[in-house]
């Protein structure tokens, strides 16, 4: 597995820990996948900012594009950041 992608137990912590969905595990199975799928969005948006302090904080000299696995880590602190980094994760 590359360090791009999450593993299965990562996926579930943040599901349980970021975007405050109890026991995701047992959720996913009971309910229809679509109703899961509403809770995650809703959730996300609920708990994941829209922000790009991150660059800001940075000189223009430092300011890049992140790497794939910054962009993940950057979700998995709760951290979020602009619509790129959302949709990459």
């Amino acid at each position: 597995m590359t360090d791009t992608i999450l593993s299965k137990e990562s996926a579930f912590k943040f599901l349980e820990e970021i975007l405050k969905i109890q026991n995701p595990e047992s959720e996913r199975t009971k309910s229809s996948k679509l109703h899961f799928l509403i809770k995650i969005i809703s959730n996300w948006y609920n708990n994941i900012p829209f922000q790009n302090i991150d660059q800001l904080c940075l000189t223009k000299r430092e300011q890049r594009l992140p790497t794939v696995p910054e962009i993940i880590n950057f979700h998995l602190q709760g951290r979020g950041g602009v619509c790129l980094y959302n949709a990459i994760f």
